[in-house]
C-alpha cells in the first residue's frame, strides 16, 4: 500500500544524488512519523473486515492517549489478541493449500499499483 504525499508538501523530501535532485511523492519510511501514518492506514482499512472492530480496538485506542501510563497488562493483552485472532482466521488469513493453484490479482491505475496473491477454496 502506498501513501501519496500532497504535492504542495513533496519538497519537504527533496535530496539530491549524483543524478540530480528528486522528491518523493509517495510516502517513504525514513520520514518523521511515516510508522503512524501508515499504521493508521493499515488499521482504517482492516477495521471493515472485523466485526465491532472500534469495541474491540477501544481498550488500545485509550494507551494512545495523552497522560496515560502504558501499562500494557491484563485488559489491553485481551484486546489484542481478541483483534489478533480476528485478523487471522478465516475468511482474514489462512495458511494456504500447496495442492490448489495460487492466482495473482493485480489492479493498477495511473498512480498505484496492487497486487494480491489468492486462492480459490473448494466447497464441498
Amino acid at each position: 500500500m502506498q501513501i501519496h504525499i500532497a504535492p504542495e508538501d513533496q519538497h519537504k523530501t527533496t535530496f539530491t544524488c549524483p543524478f540530480g535532485t528528486f522528491a518523493y511523492t509517495h510516502m517513504p519510511f525514513g520520514l518523521c512519523n511515516a510508522l503512524s501514518t501508515f499504521q493508521r492506514c493499515m488499521t482504517s482499512f482492516y477495521r471493515r473486515f472485523i466485526k465491532n472492530f472500534s469495541k474491540l480496538a477501544l481498550p488500545l485506542s485509550k494507551l494512545l492517549q495523552k497522560d496515560v501510563d502504558f501499562d500494557f497488562d491484563r485488559p489491553y493483552i485481551e484486546a489484542f489478541q481478541k483483534l489478533k485472532d480476528r485478523l487471522t482466521s478465516a475468511p482474514i488469513l489462512q495458511a494456504p493449500n500447496w495442492d490448489l493453484p495460487f492466482e495473482l490479482m493485480c489492479d493498477a491505475s495511473n498512480s498505484a499499483l496492487g497486487v494480491v496473491l489468492g486462492q480459490r477454496a473448494r466447497v464441498g
